[in-house]
């Protein structure tokens, strides 16, 4: 078996963390900006800014890194392509997302109408994602 291509990894990563950091953005200043500080005020917290902001960023661009490095991971057993991508994606989104959220709503820290919408446009951002960044990835020639 081949070594998996950390270079190819990281580039891939990279573009699909910045499709995840986009659509977060553009569904975080409209569809759930108003659901996203209704809950945030009930808890009595500030909107998010600044350094949180840059931490979400950082952990976007990390779970499009975990994409594309499932991806090379599961190819061999797989298959190179769009189905594997997509596998890896989702992969990515039950561990990433939906097991993060749901515990958030056990927790009582978001609701689940704003969740549901979290878990529907997050499914589909991430599997874009890694279907974009697993299009960058080759096997290591080693």
């Amino acid at each position: 078996m081949k070594k998996i291509n950390a270079t190819r990894v990281v580039l891939g990563g990279l573009v699909a963390g910045l499709i995840i950091n986009i659509v977060e953005a553009v569904m975080n200043n409209t569809v759930i900006k108003q659901q996203m500080a209704d809950a945030l005020a009930v808890r009595n917290l500030p909107p998010l800014a600044g350094s949180k902001i840059l931490a979400l960023l950082i952990t976007d661009f990390a779970l499009g890194v975990a994409a594309v490095w499932t991806y090379a991971a599961i190819q061999p057993r797989f298959g190179a392509g769009k189905r594997t991508a997509v596998i890896a994606g989702f992969v990515v989104w039950l561990s990433g997302y939906l097991i993060a959220g749901l515990t958030s709503m056990a927790m009582g820290l978001f609701p689940p109408s704003l969740m549901a919408i979290v878990f529907g446009y997050s499914l589909v951002q991430m599997i874009v994602a890694a279907m974009a960044g697993a299009s960058l990835y080759r096997e290591s020639s080693v």
